[in-house]
Parts: structure tokens; C-alpha cells; sequence
């Protein structure tokens, strides 16, 4: 039997990686459910590595979910780590502080997806290019959204499972 001996002056180390790591990104959501599911199907559907990512939905005003946005964003290079990029994810509504909302996220940098006037026209763009104003009647703009994508899904809610994967 021969003995395997290590050539002279070879180190036993680890080689350095040989890709650069994923960059990790905060997904916050004003939604709850909605958003986040629909975000964390689309994770799953690109196979992005869960801790790369990751999708919060608050159920909160604009305002509050850039607040917490930051919050995490400093808890995080509390404990030495960092986002390479942080998105707020909101609609406009009826929210009063849309704009100011906006302002504050932009000044810390972190990107904007905003949907005029709900999450819901995103689906909706699934179906047919529109540039339709939703306007205020006996309901709100939102709820006219609504009936409009329920044309196309009539089973449609929030809290529907699969969203991602029945549009794609």
C-alpha cells in the first residue's frame, strides 16, 4: 500500500470562493399577505436563495413601513451584516402621507415600487395593457381596481394562495 504524503511546501487551506455572494435585499410590503406571498412564490420561482431575500408584509401605512424599513436596516449593520438593497413596496390609496412617504425613503436610499392605486393593478397588467384612471365612485379607486381584475379572476382575493404561480 503507498502512503499519500503532501508535497513539500503544500498548504492544507481552503481555496478562496469563486463567485461573489448573492447581494441581500429587504423586501418590505405595506400588505400582509398579498405582496409578500406573491414575492416569496417569485423567490421560489428564480430558486434565489431564501436568506438573499428577504419579503416582510406589515399591514401598515407608507409611512410606518418606511420607518421599519430603516429600523431594520440599522438592526441589521447592528449585527454586522447589511442590505445591499432595501425596497418599500406600497400603494397610494387614500394614504395622506404618500408623498412624504416617497420623500423618506428616497432620502435613505431605498427603492420605491409603488402601484396607483393598489397592488392589484400589478395583477391586472397580467391580463391587458391599461392605463385606466381609477377613479372615485360610489367606491373607492382601489375597489374599482378590484372589480376590474375580477373580470379576469373571478376567484380572486386577498388572501388567494398560488397567485404567482396562476399568472405565470
Amino acid at each position: 500500500m503507498t502512503e499519500r504524503r503532501r508535497k513539500a511546501g503544500r498548504k492544507l487551506r481552503r481555496r478562496e470562493p469563486q463567485r461573489d455572494p448573492y447581494p441581500r435585499v429587504l423586501i418590505v410590503c405595506e400588505g400582509a399577505r398579498t405582496e409578500p406571498r406573491y414575492f416569496f412564490a417569485l423567490r421560489e420561482y428564480v430558486r434565489l436563495i431564501p436568506r438573499s431575500i428577504d419579503i416582510i408584509g406589515l399591514g401598515v401605512d407608507p409611512a410606518t413601513l418606511v420607518r421599519e424599513a430603516k429600523r431594520r436596516q440599522q438592526q441589521e449593520r447592528r449585527h454586522e451584516e447589511r442590505y445591499d438593497e432595501v425596497f418599500c413596496v406600497f400603494d397610494k390609496d387614500t394614504h395622506a402621507y404618500f408623498n412624504n412617504a416617497s420623500d423618506q425613503a428616497r432620502d435613505n436610499g431605498f427603492k420605491l415600487v409603488r402601484s396607483w392605486p393598489c397592488f392589484e393593478y400589478w395583477l391586472l397588467l397580467h391580463f391587458e395593457y391599461s392605463r385606466k384612471p381609477y377613479e372615485v365612485t360610489d367606491k373607492s379607486e382601489s375597489e374599482n381596481c378590484f372589480a376590474h381584475l375580477e373580470q379576469y379572476m373571478p376567484d380572486y382575493s386577498k388572501s388567494l394562495g398560488g397567485l404567482f404561480e396562476e399568472l405565470f
